[in-house]
């Protein structure tokens, strides 16, 4: 039996959809520490702030930005980094270009959005199998 707000409810479930929340999610919040009312409240804070501009999520700062990057790859570079910018800079340094069918492209990532084919399929099949770029996009365009 849970009590919140002067109400009772049988199961954390129950509480959760009342309030318009994944019951998994409630659960989580609660097994990590926050009081219920803590939990019920929590705002996920998915904004991100770059150079004074406020961005919805990291998807729309890469979108707005044009940057050829995942959200996924800039979590992972601000986790490393530490920092937006630093993150930023370091994916601009880092940037391999490649060369399919002699087209020039700024990385990997973005010769494999042109082409609709999963970078790190085609990234495993030349660094781990041996296969020549051509051969490893040849494979996925199958």
């Amino acid at each position: 039996m849970i009590k919140y707000n002067g109400k009772k409810y049988e199961t954390i479930y129950d509480l959760a959809m009342q309030y318009g929340i994944k019951p998994n999610v409630l659960a989580m919040r609660v097994q990590r520490g926050r009081s219920i009312r803590e939990a019920i409240s929590f705002k996920n804070k998915r904004h991100i702030k770059y150079k004074g501009v406020v961005y919805s999520s990291r998807k729309d700062l890469i979108e707005r930005l044009g940057l050829d990057l995942t959200p996924g790859q800039l979590e992972y570079r601000i986790r490393k980094t530490g920092s937006i910018s630093k993150a930023l800079k370091y994916k601009l340094e880092n940037a391999h270009p490649a060369t399919y069918k002699g087209r020039k492209y700024k990385s990997l990532n973005s010769l494999c959005k042109s082409l609709g084919v999963r970078q790190g399929t085609i990234h495993n099949r030349v660094h781990k199998q041996g296969l020549s770029l051509d051969e490893a996009i040849a494979r996925s365009l199958r």
